[in-house]
């Protein structure tokens, strides 16, 4: 009888190990899927900032290093883990977000120079003359006005002009303070100044203000020069006003009610302008080629007129006359520079305007009929 209990006991004994070593097996089991189930979400949460970032064009190593050494070190609660790993997930997945969306991000800098405007000017200023040529003759009669003789570049705002000029005589000359031009009074009588314009650029949102000084030397010339400095003057207005004098009626309105080829009466009015005379020394009217080559063959005091040829040494001044295969006069122009062999004219009714044109050595023969040397 008593064996028989014994044996029952011991069989209830062995049933409860048993069933207690089943259930801790199941969950310990149940326990290791739950941790790797976890590591698993958050290496994957992990891998998708990684990804997020190199997309980005920001892969930061030490933050990606952190986050998977916190997922698989997380204890022995798997919940912790998975949480942190969503948490990681959710910043990295906005991150990427935003970067992705298209922001771009500006310099501290750069956005305070833009927000309060001190970005400096690259603005440049040079005289358009060197020297100015005036005629002492043409100031005698009248005033003469230097058109645009600051040329300026890279500027931002407004541009205002002022004489800052330190020597008594260039202090008292006029500078219009919109567009710079310098008025010389009639009766100016200085050899050689030096005359400084400032030229001040106002800025505007992005760029401060900013200014430059530039000096141009004034020097009373013969009439002869003076013509040469009266077309520059004329092509260079032309140019900065956008017209380019076209249509030319400043010119040829002295002589016509309406308008005529008008070359030799930009030639004339050049002329004029430095102080010759029509009738007097210089054609009546200067109105067409052959009437200044019948004058100054009539009237050599005046100026020596001579067939262009290779040994031709022009001079600033020099009117010069186009001929055409039978040798008649058929265009008029103003020479301006001459150097190395090359000739640089100043031309009225070219294409209806004012041009410039630099004609080569060996063209010159071909181009040009009669050089005219005008007494001063």
């Amino acid at each position: 009888m008593k064996k028989h209990v014994l044996n029952g006991v011991l069989l209830i004994v062995v049933s409860a190990i048993l069933m207690m070593l089943s259930v801790g097996f199941a969950s310990a089991t149940a326990y290791a899927d739950a941790a790797d189930a976890g590591a698993s979400s958050a290496s994957a949460a992990t891998n998708q900032v990684a990804r997020a970032e190199q997309q980005s064009g920001d892969v930061s190593s030490s933050r990606v290093s952190v986050t998977t050494g916190s997922a698989l070190s997380a204890g022995g609660d798997s919940g912790d883990t998975l949480a942190a790993g969503s948490v990681a997930a959710s910043e990295g997945a906005a991150e990427a977000a935003t970067k992705s969306a298209g922001s771009t991000s500006i310099p501290a800098g750069e956005a305070a120079k833009k927000t309060t405007g001190i970005m400096k000017q690259s603005m440049r200023a040079t005289a358009q003359y060197g020297y100015y040529y005036a005629s002492r003759t043409a100031l005698q009669a009248h005033s003469l006005c230097i058109y645009y003789p600051v040329n300026v570049s890279n500027s931002h705002g407004r541009l205002t002009y002022s004489n800052c000029s330190t020597n008594a005589t260039a202090k008292k000359l006029n500078v219009n303070v919109r567009t710079g031009q310098i008025t010389l009074p009639k009766g100016y009588s200085k050899s050689l100044v030096t005359v400084k314009i400032r030229v001040r650029a106002a800025g505007d949102s992005r760029y401060a203000a900013a200014s430059r000084v530039v000096s141009m030397k004034i020097r009373l010339a013969s009439k002869q020069r003076g013509a040469a400095q009266a077309a520059i003057n004329e092509w260079w207005h032309g140019v900065r006003n956008g017209t380019m004098n076209a249509g030319g009626q400043k010119y040829w309105s002295a002589w016509y009610e309406k308008r005529q080829a008008w070359c030799s009466e930009f030639a004339g009015w050049c002329l004029i302008d430095s102080g010759y005379e029509p009738g007097v020394n210089m054609p009546n009217r200067p109105t067409t080629a052959p009437q200044y080559v019948s004058f100054y063959k009539k009237h050599p005091e005046m100026g020596k007129i001579k067939k262009v040829s290779a040994k031709t040494k022009f001079k600033p001044g020099d009117i010069l006359i186009r001929c055409n295969k039978k040798g008649k006069p058929i265009h008029t122009g103003v020479a301006v520079k001459y150097s190395n062999g090359q000739l640089t004219t100043i031309e009225g009714n070219g294409h209806d305007t004012v041009v410039k044109r630099t004609y080569a050595a060996k063209t010159l023969k071909k181009r040009w009929g009669y050089c005219i040397r005008l007494a001063s």
